[in-house]
């Protein structure tokens, strides 16, 4: 069977990912400085819990070199990551041992070097793939280093020969049983549907303002249960590659797709946007003893 090293925090990420994991038949080490949680889980004498920071490279070594996948899902949005207890993610303990320094330095050392240090303690012979969790991009008033730093992560584990990269991009992810981040998501929700609602009537070189704008501080969000299936199919098929926020959706859906349920979806699709086409194509008006034509351009 695969095993799994996973170094996250003891939040909703971890509690979604670990079943799941379990159920499928992988062996699974986790690294986090509280080690096991308090809850007592049936699937939770199946995992291997390992109490250590993540800066101590000699605690997990052995671990992490014994795995056939790396899993990184450590990261904070501030320097002062008090705000996890609040949408549910778990304490401060983000892994990365005692921070100081300025807001950029912490993050760094939180989001950056751990993941490198988890890549650098397996930088052997040993091909292996590694999920990093990453981000579409960076969160409205989070400091700008959460996003560099989570991008200097991906360029350094796509060099590593050894490595076989699967770097997830997702938007927002919460917790279903998170009431502060369920109302995070239904906001973003929310601006979505009004932005789409608005777009028709705003005027071209605006349109392409704000779709920029919105692109760069806004992604569709996730549920963490959706995150953590996506994540166990990606390491049971051994995928490789950058997933945006859709595909990170859907790759637990289709991760065990064969040819044939293939050509049959792709059949299915176009099937159902070609009768997308002919329902918009004509639009047929009576004015009077009149008969008006009107053909939509899509």
């Amino acid at each position: 069977p695969q095993r799994v090293f996973v170094m996250l925090l003891t939040g909703f990420i971890g509690r979604t990912l670990f079943p799941g994991s379990v159920h499928h038949g992988l062996q699974v080490t986790s690294l986090s400085r509280s080690g096991r949680p308090e809850e007592d889980e049936p699937w939770m004498h199946k995992v291997e819990w390992l109490a250590a920071d993540a800066s101590d490279v000699e605690a997990y070594q052995q671990q992490a070199r014994g795995s056939t996948a790396l899993v990184h899902a450590v990261g904070s949005l501030f320097a002062d990551s008090g705000y996890k207890s609040l949408v549910g993610k778990g304490s401060r303990a983000a892994d990365g041992g005692t921070n100081s320094g300025s807001s950029a330095e912490v993050l760094n050392q939180i989001n950056r070097d751990t993941a490198l240090r988890l890549a650098e303690a397996c930088d052997d012979e040993v091909e292996r793939g590694f999920l990093f969790v990453s981000a579409a991009n960076r969160p409205p008033f989070a400091d700008p280093a959460y996003l560099t730093s989570k991008r200097e992560v991906e360029a350094a584990i796509r060099t590593q020969g050894n490595l076989r990269p699967v770097i997830f991009r997702p938007g927002l992810v919460y917790g279903e049983a998170e009431p502060v981040s369920m109302s995070l998501a239904a906001g973003l929700h929310v601006l979505d549907s009004v932005a789409r609602k608005l777009k028709p009537f705003a005027p071209t070189d605006v349109q392409l303002v704000a779709k920029t704008v919105y692109n760069d501080v806004c992604a569709k969000p996730i549920s963490a249960l959706t995150l953590a299936q996506a994540a166990v199919q990606a390491i049971l098929t051994e995928q490789t590659g950058t997933f945006g926020p859709k595909a990170v959706s859907y790759t637990h859906l289709r991760a065990h797709e064969t040819p044939e349920h293939l050509v049959c979806r792709l059949l299915l699709e176009k099937k159902k946007k070609k009768k997308r086409q002919n329902t918009n194509k004509i639009r047929v008006y009576k004015e009077g003893n009149q008969r008006i034509v009107l053909y939509m351009m899509n």
